[in-house]
């Protein structure tokens, strides 16, 4: 019956957030035209999709971006609270919150809104089958404190809005402070949270979130913070499904012991609209992002400080990554290969995006690009457009802005296409990009490499490294756009220069 309108209304919470991204988020789909000038295809004529086993490609328009069921199935209704049955927590009616969340699921009407007044609320919560929205009195007013008694919320088959909370000291093996899963009328389930700080929880996977095949949607002020997964994802961990950071969201000072310090992704999507940011993050693969065979897309900033021994900003398993304009990846540190990120799929640099101020103690201060181990017939390469830059990287051994290897000859090859800004990076050999093995890259026309510096220190004394714009070494392939593209770099050009 219609009196199930209730359901769709409340689900509106949650979709016309997405709506909201999917309006403002920039579409594109790259093609590179070696050895020439990268022609940015037109933004609104498409989208990209990281289809395993990492292949970018363009969609048709209608469906939108390629978040699972497109823009069609997400529909255009309209956040509304009109009608919905409200529940005070503390009443006589509902003394607890799990009281209130029990009335609303045992109510003829699908859909609630619960509001927990100021105070701190010892217990965990169920709820299921039921699209609700609860509201608090502000992150630092309504504490919900699971006293690692097991996940503070547990969230199953239903669309949920959670906003102005914090969510804290939940311990379980899935999500210390939310569990989330399910699907809605045989759709991806939605969770929003708005005003929120999820802190101090701990799990195997998932320290702060852990999803499911749902959908996860961070609005203004919610902070994923300080969480610890002892496995994967010690800010959130998703299996499928999409992650979106809206702007003023923040993924920051989580830790994971393998993969994902902010964000760990199986197959899913994660979009990072301007102005939200993962920061100071640490595991020891992908210490801000770890993504494995899905695709992230990001116009915000990942960066400073995030830490791991591979991919101190992101680890991109196979996928796609792209930076779109805005999209930064800054001032982030790996312990051995890629401080900004580590890639065996495809890393796309929209004009506006950089990659900026990393480091690592081994190989590709900027960007690390290698084949993929698991799948060696997986594509592995960078596509830089014009007024992208990667600047002021530094790697302790080789390639300071971006180091490329291939020891796998596909067909047809792989090429790296270099066309915008690589300046002031340093390493001991390729200052700027170290071409290693296999690997091709070509610059094209709006390309300019220059500024870097290729040195080391042995004994306390300074001496000049080789290929300070551009190093490559036996079986590593190199094509400048013309003899004035490379230039101004310390204390060559390109080595060996035929």
């Amino acid at each position: 019956m219609w009196l199930k309108w209730c359901r769709f209304v409340t689900i509106a919470v949650v979709l016309v957030l997405v709506l909201q991204i999917l309006a403002l988020m920039p579409l594109a789909c790259s093609k590179a035209d070696s050895p020439g000038h990268i022609k940015q295809t037109d933004r609104e004529s498409g989208s990209v999709k990281a289809d395993s086993p990492g292949h970018i490609k363009q969609t048709d328009r209608e469906s939108g971006l390629s978040i699972k069921g497109g823009t069609r199935d997400i529909g255009t209704v309209r956040f509304t609270r009109v009608g919905l049955p409200r529940y005070r927590v503390g009443s006589e009616t509902t003394p607890t919150i799990q009281d209130a969340i029990d009335k609303a699921e045992d109510d003829s009407v699908e859909g609630a809104i619960i509001k927990i007044p100021k105070g701190t609320y010892d217990g965990i919560y169920t709820i299921e089958d039921e699209p609700l929205i609860i509201w608090g009195a502000g992150s630092k007013g309504t504490i919900l404190d699971g006293n690692d008694g097991g996940s503070v919320f547990t969230i199953t088959d239903s669309n949920v809005l959670l906003a102005r909370m914090a969510i804290t000291n939940g311990d379980d093996p899935n999500g210390g402070g939310i569990d989330f899963s399910g699907s809605v009328s045989g759709a991806d389930a939605y969770l929003a949270i708005r005003g929120v700080s999820v802190t101090d929880n701990e799990a195997e996977n998932g320290g702060g979130i852990y999803n499911v095949n749902g959908n996860v949607i961070l609005g203004p002020r919610s902070y994923v913070q300080s969480n610890t997964a002892t496995n994967n994802g010690g800010g959130i961990y998703t299996d499928g499904g999409f992650v979106i950071m809206r702007p003023g969201s923040y993924i920051q000072s989580n830790t994971a012991t393998n993969n994902g310090g902010g964000i760990y992704s199986d197959g899913g999507e994660i979009f990072m609209r301007p102005d939200s940011v993962i920061r100071g993050n640490t595991a020891d693969y992908g210490g801000g992002i770890y993504s494995d065979f899905g695709g992230v897309r990001i116009s915000g900033q990942v960066g400073p400080s995030n830490t791991a021994d591979y991919g101190g900003g992101i680890y991109l398993n196979a996928g796609g990554l792209i930076l779109d304009q805005y999209g930064t990846v800054s001032d982030n540190n790996a312990n051995l290969d890629g401080g900004g990120i580590y890639s065996t799929g495809q890393v796309t640099m929209f004009s506006g995006s950089s990659i900026s101020g990393n480091t690592a103690d081994r190989d590709g201060g900027g960007i690390c690009s290698k084949e993929n181990l698991e799948n060696p017939f997986v594509k592995s390469y960078l596509t830089m457009y014009s007024g992208s830059s990667i600047s002021g990287n530094t790697a302790v051994r080789n390639g300071g802005g971006f180091y490329t290897d291939l020891t796998y000859i596909p067909s047809p090859p792989v090429v790296s296409t270099v066309d915008g800004q690589i300046t002031d990076n340093e390493a001991s050999d390729g200052g700027g990009i170290y071409v290693d093995s296999a690997a091709t890259v070509t610059q094209g026309s709006g390309g300019s490499i220059t500024g870097n510096r290729a040195e080391y220190i042995s004994g306390g004394v300074l001496y000049p490294g080789q290929g300070g714009g551009v190093f490559k070494n036996t079986g590593g392939s190199f094509t400048p756009y013309s003899t004035s593209s490379v230039t101004g770099n310390y204390p060559d050009n390109i080595y060996p220069s035929t």
